[in-house]
């Protein structure tokens, strides 16, 4: 059993970067529906015809092909359409350490989540994992991410390595009803020690697919209740983001207005037309 904890918590966390709700347990959210996930070699297949390699720099295509040639675990998340403000979707899926800083104001979780620089975070939990996540490309419909982790606790006799290439992808539908639904996909590749792996894959190896479905199924609801939270107790969600610790004040000034516009929007009893994601500013590719 504790090993089962462990690779929730190692694992998992390595897959889905958006470290958000495994502490909140299952969840019910409006405007929420999925799909289940796959492992299989035909939607890995899809999934690295999606990866946009051309687009990358020569450092980060090294990176990502040193993971994707080299895969020990492949997961195909569920789908997932959730109802949410396009920009605040976005803003959180780009600034995990928003959403820790959130667990910490709740005093539900010890995860660290520290930005370093723009797109870049380092990750570190009580259990023994450490790493960083990096932000490699990102447009409004995807994001690929590459993360690095090492664990050293009390489980294993050895220090246990990982590297992740995560790709999400998103669709964005403005219904009659005023309200944007977003499609989410996520795809993971993931490169373990094979020594730990094969440890791991003996015992564990079933629960790993459920593990990360689950996890990111949860994600979705939590951040489908974070934008009905922000349109029905407007008030309440500004004295959250002003509790924020860890976060630098830019990025949680922007989370706070990006609240207050969310409340404005749902209080609209008759909403036009307004500008769609796909009109956006292009790429952002890392170096």
């Amino acid at each position: 059993m504790r090993m089962a904890a462990w690779l929730e918590k190692v694992t998992t966390r390595a897959l889905l970067v958006w470290v958000l709700v495994t502490a909140l347990g299952p969840l019910e959210a409006a405007g929420f529906a999925a799909q289940g996930g796959s492992g299989s070699s035909a939607s890995r297949q899809d999934a690295l015809k999606a990866i946009p390699l051309d687009k990358l720099s020569e450092v980060n295509r090294q990176k990502v092909l040193s993971v994707v040639q080299d895969t020990s675990f492949f997961r195909r998340l569920p789908i997932c359409i959730i109802r949410c403000d396009p920009e605040l979707y976005l803003f959180v899926v780009r600034h995990p350490d928003v959403i820790v800083a959130i667990w910490q104001a709740m005093g539900i979780t010890e995860i660290q989540l520290e930005e370093i620089s723009p797109g870049k975070f380092r990750y570190r939990d009580s259990e023994g994992t450490r790493g960083v996540v990096e932000y490699i490309y990102s447009t409004h419909d995807t994001e690929l991410i590459y993360a690095e982790t090492v664990y050293e606790g009390p489980l294993l006799n050895r220090t246990v390595h990982s590297r992740a290439v995560i790709l999400l992808k998103s669709g964005y539908t403005l219904e009659t009803d005023g309200h944007y639904y977003i499609t989410c996909r996520l795809d993971a590749f993931v490169s373990v020690d094979k020594a730990a792996w094969e440890v791991l894959t003996k015992t564990l190896h079933p629960l790993v697919g459920r593990i990360a479905d689950t996890n990111f199924a949860q994600t979705a609801q939590f951040v489908a209740m974070l934008h009905e939270t922000a349109a029905q107790k407007p008030d309440g969600m500004q004295r959250l983001a002003a509790r924020l610790k860890g976060v630098q004040p830019p990025v949680r000034e922007e989370f706070a207005r990006l609240l207050a516009q969310v409340a404005e929007r749902s209080s609209s009893t008759r909403q036009g037309p307004r500008e769609t994601v796909a009109e956006r500013p292009g790429p952002q590719v890392r170096k």
